[in-house]
């Protein structure tokens, strides 16, 4: 009966593709279960904190990509409604500083920040790009054009992208940090323990015609407002707003829009030279910039994927949730759980997207529930929410 059952599962599976237009679209055709990002059903919610310590993790299986010296562990599983993955790697520095980020040097404004960017981790989920099987994140890759060079080659073509921004999305709705913190002369923790949460910034891949570019090729926000907005005045001279009396070099970093609406900061504008020297000393001693970008909630598309981080002591781990559908034509749907989903991963440490470092072509497999049936020989399994025979 096991071996009936496999047959006609895969029958019934490859005529749903047909049906709905998933050839092409997904490969098929894939590696072994071992070398897959195998996602296991539980039945509660994982608490999106950035502490990784729920039971439902124990049952998941990490799948460990290479990229170069950098060693990403992968975990994921999923409920009825939702999708979770937990990502982790090591990294000898927290990173969220960013080139544009604001110090006040002897009288004058400074945002000179040569080198240095935010940590991130991104993945890449092909909508409707027959060449990604074969090709994976190159299929966007067009280094002629720079940083800007990544967009895809056709207007049918389409990806998905969860980009992990560390300054300017996953501190949206909290941050702290704790330990013993060493901040080093380039604002950078190279000690102690810090955990954002907010989101991660949901993307979309398009077509772009090169004479469009430079910008971001074609590389979208999804619809919907982002979770930052730029610090600086129209003549990009100096921030908009800095904090009064920052308690940390955390809360010092990430600046957000209901800080300055609670009154927490002062207007730079308005304020004179020695106010500001005075601010400013709070952030000296703490090792800190004011950030380049202030903090909002996301709405619409942009807010789909919830995302909490820790970097502790040279090791990041984070964690995302997403809905298996948002109903959204800029994002991937994972309504068939019975197939399997092409992705890319890449890393950038304190680095812009042109200095990214990215993998071969990996698969999220949506591992089945077995079944228990009336005949004591048989084991029948099933994704859920999908028919079975």
């Amino acid at each position: 009966m096991g071996k009936r059952y496999l047959m006609k599962k895969v029958l019934i599976v490859f005529l749903a593709a047909l049906l709905t237009g998933w050839i092409g679209k997904t490969a098929l055709t894939v590696p072994e279960e071992s070398s897959k990002l195998g996602a296991v059903k539980v039945d509660t919610d994982i608490r999106i904190d950035g502490d990784a310590i729920e039971i439902a993790w124990e049952k998941a299986t990490e799948y460990e990509i290479s990229l170069g010296s950098i060693k990403v562990g992968l975990k994921a599983v999923y409920t009825v409604m939702d999708l979770f993955i937990l990502a982790s790697w090591n990294d000898p520095t927290f990173s969220i500083v960013r080139g544009g980020s604001w110090v006040w040097d002897k009288n004058a404004w400074n945002n000179k920040r040569e080198g240095q960017s935010e940590d991130r981790i991104a993945f890449f989920w092909p909508i409707d790009i027959p060449t990604f099987e074969s090709k994976g994140c190159l299929v966007k890759c067009h280094p002629g054009y720079g940083g800007s060079g990544a967009f895809l080659d056709t207007p049918e073509q389409s990806g998905d992208m969860w980009h992990m921004k560390a300054a300017r999305s996953l501190g949206v709705i909290s941050q702290s940090q704790s330990g013993s913190p060493v901040i080093g002369d380039d604002h950078q923790a190279t000690a102690g323990t810090f955990t954002l949460i907010g989101y991660t910034d949901d993307e979309h891949v398009t077509y772009e015609d090169p004479a469009n570019l430079p910008d971001d090729g074609g590389t979208h926000g999804d619809s919907g407002t982002s979770t930052y907005s730029h610090n600086r005045n129209q003549t990009k001279t100096a921030p908009l707003y800095m904090e009064k009396n920052p308690t940390d070099y955390l809360d010092a970093m990430i600046l957000k829009k209901g800080e300055i609406e609670k009154g927490e900061t002062v207007e730079v504008m308005s304020a004179t030279a020695e106010e500001i020297s005075k601010y400013w000393g709070s952030y000296q001693r703490l090792g800190a910039v004011v950030p380049e970008r202030i903090l909002r909630e996301p709405s619409d598309s942009r807010a789909d994927i919830r995302q909490a981080g820790t970097w502790s002591n040279g090791r990041w781990t984070v964690e995302m949730k997403r809905a298996l559908e948002t109903g959204n034509d800029d994002d991937i749907q994972f309504s068939y759980l019975s197939l399997d989903y092409l992705f890319g991963l890449s890393i950038m440490d304190n680095a812009g997207g042109e200095a990214h470092t990215f993998s071969e072509v990996n698969i999220l497999h949506f591992l089945p529930v077995p079944i228990e049936t009336e005949d004591p020989n048989c084991v029948m399994i099933c994704h859920p929410g999908e028919p079975h025979p």
